[in-house]
């Protein structure tokens, strides 16, 4: 019986992959191999081995097939049928040898890349046995193919023991050619991808598994970097990574010796030792190719679609394969490469450092000190340079412990103490330099993303020891004095949009103090050192988030070094008042209490008008207390300010703006500023009790001079300089809290204005701010007031809305279903308007590099509001059916609204690619339209004698975008081939139109005629034969009397044809107009 035709259930069963026999269809190349050695098989049968050699040979040489067929059957019946492997490998090297092995390699290359992870243990063995017999023989390029059989290794396709055996297998087949080995070309890809896959086995198996086996890949890694290490520089920092991890078995000793005082012993080239290796950037293919395939994939896929809501599901898988035996050590190798796979926008830079989180979060016992190191390792060997040297891991770095700092406090801390424990530890010898260079990277990490690094470490859920640890350790390269911050006031972390690493896009995390420390002013001997100080303290933005109040034991530069015991007792405080910080309102918290009085005294004292200082103080201690007094007292204080506005310099309100934050602190940390009943006098209530809204009250009451002589809005510009909600809790307070009864004003208009006056103080377009603070509101978790304030924003500063494609994407980015559906009914009842004609193309052209989603809802918006066919005209040029898919579908069904073709549409539809499908797709849409169809012959009739009088008949090469006759007749041939392949009345009709004739006979009087007759024959027939057949009448006597009928029934249709509905009111005229 042939035994590629057994069966089992009724289906032939795989003889080269693990199928279930009863969910699991033939694989189609399985399949075909399958056939193709059955080919061979009845060639071959019966036949000696010299007589079925000259048989295949003669077989393959009858035609390509032939040729594929002897070489693919051959190789199948290699792998599937070991016992006889060396008889088929006999008869291949005669056949393959006809090509250099090029069409039997390929075949390999599909296996090992497509099916590898599906097929039998016994068939993976074959492929060693099949590289062994290859490499013998001198297959040329046989490296580029084995790269992909080692990426598989570490799959959990296989268990612990297979993978062991394709490692050890692979190892000794490199060992017993290693003169091919040798012979290598210095960057093959083999060589550095060999020593990554064989090393993470080695030190997390081998050394503790059987003496023959570890002694086997010891041996493979030793030659490896003993006669190659030159190719192995490309890994850079890398490679000095897999020496530290083989350092522990005891072969590496020497070798270490080696590199440390005669590095020249290993390469002649490496004169600097462990210098050189680390200055070496790593090259993107054999450092990333270091992961299986099937893992790296999920990865890319994963990243490549970062807003979808499964990577959940991502990260459970991955989690989930990584524990598995055979796996052992791709966690840190993903780790590692993963700071190096490209992110295209904002949400998958937030994806990967998620990933990077759940990775170590999830990571054994066995694996976090491995895991950990391979987190910070470029910052330990990071070299300075100039121009520095890109520090590709220092987003994903930051933004993991950002989100860590929030969701694993545990974790953060650990990953900090490792940090700082391994300066001193990993290489005493080098202890100075790898401090120095971890430095370097801490002060490059604050300069590309200034105060995510401060955030971290002074957020409250840090271990205080770790904090201090890390600042007598690194006390010189990033000053950290900023008080420490309340995990209740921080964003959720599981969120996509927080802890990302591009700036402004994510909220401003609080930045540090770098320069004076802030110490109680008691200490100081006159006042004159407390305005200093004060004064140092704000101009380098000291973060206002105080809810849980500490002082620092870092010093001022400037200053002498506090002694000993005084950084003892200022730990001692801190230990202390750590449970206070998280007591409820209303406890006894009299220890943090003293200490928010000494913050704001510290900024008080230096406040040189002594009214406003008690003003400061009063409404601090009514704030504490709950007096209902504070909203008096704050009125007291901002008519104070405005009457000492000739003596109040920028100075002083920055200081000013400073004490108010810190007063309020309470209020914004909390984040919960909208109730939970939305109603307008609800709204109304709790904005009237809140005393921190006087401050937007009495800016309603001034009038527009009075705003622009008054120092309330640079004072608001202050406070909003360092805290962002403020410019959307007044969009809050515009919207809710004003009272319009008593105003002889619009009020709608006024808060415009005002708003406008608070961005021209700032500096920034409306568009920008209003876009700024919406994604501020959603940013800070504030979803709710997010939702509350949109549609204010949308009807209120319409003329800005319709003009503004960044305020459009963060509406449509961040809008839930629910607001989605009220929106569309407010578009309905024409309370909103959301686009404009004269910014109408602009729009579409930025939404074209939005997120799907987010362009998905910026065309429910624009079919709600009906917006006339005719402005899309100028972006259809733009557009492209496979890149824009979203936008092309939707532009289609914005031409169905279309009242009748003009010639806009015809050049804007002509004059895309002729590869484009979208010209036939929307002449299909326009001929629904009966009256279209002779509308739409006559323009491009006119179209084509507009181009032949200006000369515009063959396509130029430099100017392929210009639309000439060319172009429209190879539209024009689309629209045949798609007619011929389904016929349709209205295409038909089209192409009887007399108009079409003319243009035929327009063209054909050119003297350019015979390129376009050469190229478009059929379809130049097609419209002659379809003009000849309308003219020719049909049907005898009868012919007249059918017209006539047909005539009644056109008329009776007109007479019951449904009117077209009306369009709604849109908005067409500019802002000047």
């Amino acid at each position: 019986m042939d035994p590629s035709a057994a069966q089992k259930n009724g289906k032939r069963e795989s003889r080269l992959l693990i199928l279930h026999p009863r969910y699991d269809d033939r694989n189609e190349l399985d399949e075909k191999l399958d056939l193709q050695f059955n080919v061979v098989l009845a060639k071959t049968n019966g036949l000696a081995d010299k007589e079925a050699i000259e048989e295949l040979v003669k077989f393959s040489r009858t035609n390509k097939q032939a040729f594929e067929a002897c070489c693919a059957g051959l190789l199948y019946g290699y792998l599937v049928e070991a016992d006889r492997s060396q008889k088929y490998y006999k008869l291949l090297k005669h056949v393959a040898s006809i090509d250099q092995w090029f069409v039997t390699l390929c075949h390999v290359n599909m296996l090992l890349i497509e099916l590898l992870h599906k097929t039998k243990p016994q068939v993976r063995q074959q492929f060693l046995a099949l590289f062994r017999d290859l490499i013998r023989d001198k297959a040329p390029r046989m490296d580029n193919v084995i790269v992909n059989f080692v990426r598989f290794i570490g799959t959990s396709c296989c268990d612990a023991t297979e993978t062991h055996n394709l490692v050890t297998g692979f190892a000794r087949m490199c060992l017993d050619n290693d003169e091919w080995v040798k012979s290598l070309k210095p960057n093959a890809s083999l060589l550095p991808l060999s020593i990554l896959v064989v090393s993470r086995h080695l030190c997390e198996t081998g050394f503790r598994g059987a003496q023959d086996q570890s002694r086997i890949l010891s041996t493979f890694c030793e030659l490896l970097i003993r006669e190659r290490f030159l190719s192995l520089m490309c890994l850079g920092r890398e490679l000095l990574f897999v020496l530290m991890k083989l350092a522990k078995g005891p072969k590496f000793s020497a070798l270490w010796s080696d590199l440390y005082n005669n590095p020249q012993k290993i390469a002649p080239n490496l004169a600097g030792g462990i210098s050189d290796i680390v200055l070496k950037s790593n090259q993107g293919n054999p450092f990333q190719a270091r992961i299986p395939l099937l893992y790296q994939k999920r990865i890319e896929n994963m990243l490549k679609f970062p807003t979808s809501a499964v990577h959940e599901h991502h990260f459970e898988w991955f989690n989930q394969h990584l524990l598995c035996p055979s796996s052992v050590g791709i966690r840190c190798d993903i780790i590692r490469i993963l700071p190096h796979i490209p992110v295209e926008n904002r949400h998958a830079y937030d994806l990967r450092a998620m990933f990077a989180t759940s990775l170590l979060n999830g990571a054994p016992a066995s694996e976090q000190l491995i895991c950990k190191l391979a987190f910070i390792w470029d910052w330990l060997y990071y070299a300075p340079t100039n121009p520095p040297q890109p520090l590709l891991s220092l987003d994903v770095v930051l933004s993991s412990l950002r989100i860590m700092i929030n969701s694993h406090p545990s974790l953060a801390s650990s990953i900090v103490e490792f940090l700082v424990m391994t300066t001193s530890t990993i290489d005493p010898p080098r202890e100075a330099l790898i401090q120095s260079n971890v430095m370097n990277a801490l002060k490059q990490a604050e300069a590309k993303f200034p105060g995510v690094l401060s955030y971290v470490l002074d957020h409250s859920n840090m271990d205080v020891h770790v904090r201090e640890a890390f600042r007598m350790r690194f006390s010189n390269s990033v000053k950290l004095t900023s008080p420490v911050l309340d995990v209740k006031s921080q964003e959720t972390p599981h969120s996509p949009k927080s802890a990302s690493m591009e700036p402004p896009k994510f909220p401003t995390p609080p930045t540090s103090s770098s320069s004076a420390s802030l110490r109680d002013p008691r200490v100081h001997k006159n006042r004159a050192q407390a305005v200093s100080n004060a004064a140092a303290a704000v101009h380098s933005h000291a973060p206002p988030e105080k809810a849980k109040k500490t002082k620092t034991a870092v010093d001022s530069p400037a200053e002498p070094s506090t002694s000993t015991a005084t950084n003892c007792a200022d730990d001692n405080e801190m230990e202390d008042g750590s449970d206070d910080a998280l007591a409820p309102d209303g406890a006894d918290t009299s220890s943090a209490s003293s200490e928010e009085l000494e913050n704001v005294e510290q900024y008080v004292v230096a406040i040189a008008d002594e009214n406003i200082r008690e003003y400061i103080e009063e409404l601090d201690t009514a704030i504490k207390s709950g007096e209902g007094s504070a909203v008096e007292i704050f009125n007291k204080l901002l008519y104070g300010i405005c009457e000492k506005s000739d003596n109040v310099d920028e100075d002083q309100l920055e200081l000013i703006a400073q004490c108010l934050l810190t007063v309020f602190e309470p209020f914004l940390s909390k984040h919960q500023f909208i109730p939970k009943d939305t109603s307008e006098d609800s709204v109304k209530e709790i904005i009237s009790n809140t005393p921190f809204y006087a401050l937007f009250r009495l800016l309603c009451l001034f009038t527009d001079q009075d705003r622009n002589q008054l120092p309330l809005l640079p004072l608001m510009h202050q406070m909003q300089e360092k805290r962002p909600c403020i410019s959307y809790l007044m969009l809050y307070f515009l919207k809710g809290g004003r009272n319009g009864e008593d105003r002889s004003v619009n009020v709608d208009q006024d808060s415009v204005r005002l708003y406008t006056m608070f961005c021209k103080i700032k500096n920034v377009s409306v568009e920008e701010q209003l876009a700024f603070d919406l994604e501020s509101c959603e940013m800070d978790n504030e979803h709710r007031l997010f939702t509350y304030l949109v549609p204010y924003v949308l009807e209120k500063f319409d003329t800005v809305v319709m003009s503004s494609p960044a305020l459009l994407k963060v509406v449509c980015a961040h809008v839930d279903r629910n607001q989605l559906l009220s929106l569309t009914c407010d578009i309905f009842k024409e309370n909103i308007t959301m686009f404009r004609k004269d910014s109408f193309a602009q729009l579409i052209a930025s939404s074209l590099e939005w997120e799907p989603l987010d362009q998905v809802t910026l065309w429910q918006f624009i079919h709600a509001e009906v917006v006339p066919a005719e402005w899309i005209f100028s972006s259809i040029p733009k557009l492209s059916s496979t890149k824009h898919a979203d936008a092309a579908s939707n532009t289609l069904m914005m031409l169905r609204r279309l009242n009748t073709p003009n010639q806009f549409l015809v050049k804007a539809l002509f004059s895309k690619s002729v590869k484009d499908q979208f010209t036939v797709n929307a002449l299909m849409v326009v001929f629904d339209e009966e009256d279209a169809i002779p509308k739409m012959a006559t323009l491009l009739l006119k179209q084509v004698k507009r181009m032949i009088k200006e000369g515009h008949i063959m396509a130029k090469k430099e100017q392929r975008k210009e639309l000439s006759v060319e172009y429209v007749f190879a539209h024009l041939e689309n629209l045949r081939s798609a007619h011929i392949s389904k016929p349709t009345k209205k295409v038909t009709s089209f192409f009887e139109q007399s108009d079409l004739r003319e243009l035929f006979n327009e063209v054909q009087s050119h003297s350019s005629f015979d390129q376009i007759q050469s190229r478009f024959g059929d379809l130049l027939a097609f419209i002659e034969i379809a003009t000849d057949d309308r003219r020719t009448p049909r049907g005898g006597r009868k012919t007249k009397r059918r017209q006539a009928s047909a005539g009644n029934t056109i008329e009776s249709d007109d007479e019951e044809r449904i009117p077209r509905q009306k369009k709604r009111r849109v908005r067409e005229e500019s802002d000047s107009e």
